[in-house]
């Protein structure tokens, strides 16, 4: 088989696997591949031994220098810490909600989301109501002044984020988010069930998921 014959299966696979991808985000999946071959030469510390590991090792350390950046940015504003951005953040994105549904869309612990909530209760940043029908329930929403102070952060964020990235093509960015927002999407979706169970029994429920 030919190069060229060999190049255009690869292609006609790559778009099956990724609908609506197109020649340049191709030769980017292509040179990615190619670039595996010679994987662990720059890479800091040893190579994790699946692609999967490898992958969660990036993903991991690239959060940890955005965070640094993140907690130095949240340090010029009023946010009283750093969690809280995402926090009234999302409130203002997805409007009034009840405490509950707020931790479990978040991804965060009950008791850490409460007392995350309370003290941003405390600081003003969001108001607390009863529920009209639920008398059990609270309902939250972003403040005036917790819009105020979203405000002062925002334009820090997108610092951070530009530090995050700086030197990676806009094109390559594109192409993660392309990738990565299918299984953020699957891997999101259930997470909140799945918290207390036993991690074999966590397993189990999250392979067997088509």
């Amino acid at each position: 088989m030919s190069e060229i014959v060999d190049l255009v299966n690869k292609f006609d696979k790559f778009q099956k696997k990724h609908p609506g991808g197109d020649v340049a985000g191709f030769c980017r999946y292509f040179l990615a591949k190619q670039a595996d071959k010679h994987k662990g030469d720059k890479s800091f510390g040893p190579m994790p031994p699946t692609p999967e590991s490898q992958l969660a090792k990036i993903m991991g350390r690239l959060l940890s220098v955005f965070s640094v950046y993140h907690e130095a940015a949240l340090a010029k504003t009023r946010m009283p810490f750093r969690e809280g951005f995402y926090m009234v953040n999302w409130l203002k994105h997805h409007g009034e909600m009840k405490k509950t549904e707020f931790i479990n869309e978040l991804l965060i612990g009950y008791t850490t989301g409460m007392d995350a909530i309370n003290k941003l209760i405390k600081e003003g940043l969001i108001n607390e109501r009863n529920h009209d029908t639920d008398k059990r329930a609270k309902l939250i929403s972003v403040s005036p002044y917790g819009e105020e102070v979203l405000l002062e952060c925002y334009p820090l964020m997108q610092k951070v984020t530009r530090m995050t990235f700086h030197g990676m093509h806009p094109e390559a960015i594109q192409f993660c988010i392309n990738l990565l927002t299918e299984p953020e999407i699957r891997r999101t979706r259930n997470v909140a069930e799945l918290k207390g169970l036993d991690f074999d029994e966590m397993y189990e429920r999250v392979m067997s998921e088509e």
